[in-house]
């Protein structure tokens, strides 16, 4: 497996030369997660800090001048230990890109009258791609083209945290969602799982 860290959204950084074990755990309703371990060598201190974009060159595809990334994991926690017969190691723990829709809250009741593509897009953008408070804005979200999907939704929502919404939305309705990077641009999409 040959694993990269990102420039933000920029592209590629740098690469993760060597690895004692990773974990990588994409899921289709929840946000996903990942463990990685590899030596801590002084390049590891550097490149893979709290923060930093992790993605696997089987999960970027297209072409120079527009790559996508999916399956894009954050790194959130990282962990130094000592082990005799291997010495210093990196335990970095995170999670998918997802998880930057869990910073929002539904934050003016809504009221939901139609598809559930249409209710999630409207959710989204009200709360966190154009909302009334520009200091709720997350810079450089934008939604997929919508698919016209035609599964309905009736709802009310005030103080909802949005990812905890998307997902049991999505689980009663069949559909899965994602987060993930393309034309330097943090791209949210719903897919159906029929």
């Amino acid at each position: 497996m040959e694993l990269y860290t990102l420039d933000g959204l920029n592209g590629i950084k740098d690469i993760v030369e060597t690895f004692q074990s990773v974990v990588w755990n994409m899921q289709f309703f929840g946000f996903g997660d990942f463990e990685l371990v590899v030596p801590g060598t002084p390049k590891n201190f550097q490149i893979l800090s709290k923060g930093t974009l992790l993605v696997r060159k089987t999960d970027i595809s297209g072409n120079y001048d527009n790559l996508t990334y999916k399956n894009v994991m954050q790194i959130h926690g990282v962990k130094l230990d000592y082990e005799s017969e291997k010495g210093w190691l990196l335990t970095l723990r995170g999670s998918g890109l997802k998880k930057m829709v869990d910073q929002r809250i539904v934050w003016a009741q809504t009221n939901l009258s139609g598809t559930v593509e249409d209710g999630i897009r409207q959710v989204l953008t009200d709360n966190l791609i154009q909302p009334t408070d520009p200091d709720r804005v997350i810079q450089d979200f934008v939604l997929a083209p919508a698919k016209g999907y035609t599964e309905t939704i009736e709802a009310q929502l005030f103080g909802e945290n949005i990812a905890d919404w998307i997902q049991s939305t999505c689980e009663m309705n069949g559909f899965g969602w994602d987060v993930y990077i393309s034309g330097g641009k943090y791209v949210f999409d719903l897919v159906n799982c029929t």
